[in-house]
């Protein structure tokens, strides 16, 4: 295999706008929807799962309270306004937790960004454990990372990807992957779809196919990870181009006038 071209470096500016993020990229004038922007159309029933549970969870906690209070006071004051307090703030605790998940993310990726351009740092104790997982997987992984947080974009799209770099099988060959770390609690179908798509923004950009396709979950609390490899870029990727159809279906009408009463 030739040798893996460097990715073309273009200015790009991110726009984060309410229907998601977006770039413009030097040279071009439209606004290139991110990966990640795309891919919130599919539907996920685990998020809302998750965001059932997180209401419930705060409902339970200030009826405890509650409860607890009775046994002090000797009675229960549940009033209209102590009522709507709590349904509120029971509504927004799903995107506190997110908020907090996001930042903690979004932290981590830039600490190990540092690690792996070898900057000195100082890393606050709530993410020693995933650096540690990080510097575990990568001793085992057998992945010489080229680059990291590289910008990268397609006729259709643009994102930035976690890191790429070489690995060699055990067939001997070498080969370009492409990999993004993850610090959530369990791995989502779309992170293949993700991968897939910047596998195939970078393939374009380099000249050089990306062969592979990797998700590593670094456990935010246990000295644990969990690394899996798209099973086919191709079909994967066709099934982002199914979800970006979707995407700009959803952004214009599809409707034409009909005679109407009003």
């Amino acid at each position: 295999m030739r040798k893996a071209a460097v990715p073309t470096i273009r200015r790009a500016t991110v726009h984060a706008k309410e229907e998601g993020r977006f770039y413009t990229v030097a040279g071009h004038s439209e606004l290139f929807p991110s990966v990640t922007t795309i891919l919130g159309v599919i539907n996920k029933p685990q998020l809302h799962l998750w965001t059932k549970s997180r209401i419930l969870s705060f409902v339970r906690k200030r009826l405890n309270f509650l409860r607890e209070e009775s046994t002090t006071t000797g009675r229960i004051s549940i009033t209209e306004e102590w009522v709507e307090e709590t349904i509120k703030e029971a509504e927004e605790q799903p995107n506190v937790e997110a908020d907090v998940a996001a930042q903690f993310g979004t932290a981590s990726h830039n600490i190990i960004e540092n690690v792996i351009k070898g900057q000195e740092q100082e890393v606050a104790p709530k993410y020693a454990v995933v650096v540690e997982n990080y510097n575990n997987w990568l001793a085992q992984s057998g992945l010489e990372i080229k680059e990291t947080e590289k910008f990268i974009w397609s006729e259709t799209y643009a994102g930035s990807l976690d890191a790429w770099g070489l690995y060699t099988g055990q067939d001997g060959r070498q080969r370009v992957v492409v990999v993004d770390w993850k610090t959530t609690n369990y791995l989502q179908p779309q992170y293949a779809l993700q991968v897939a798509a910047y596998a195939k923004a970078l393939g374009e950009m380099t000249g050089t196919p990306v062969e592979e396709g990797w998700i590593v979950r670094l456990d935010k609390t246990k000295p644990t990870w969990q690394a899996k490899k798209v099973a086919d870029l191709d079909q994967t990727f066709e099934a982002f181009l199914g979800a970006l159809r979707l995407w700009r279906s959803l952004k214009t009408d599809p409707y034409a006038k009909l005679t109407s009463s009003h």
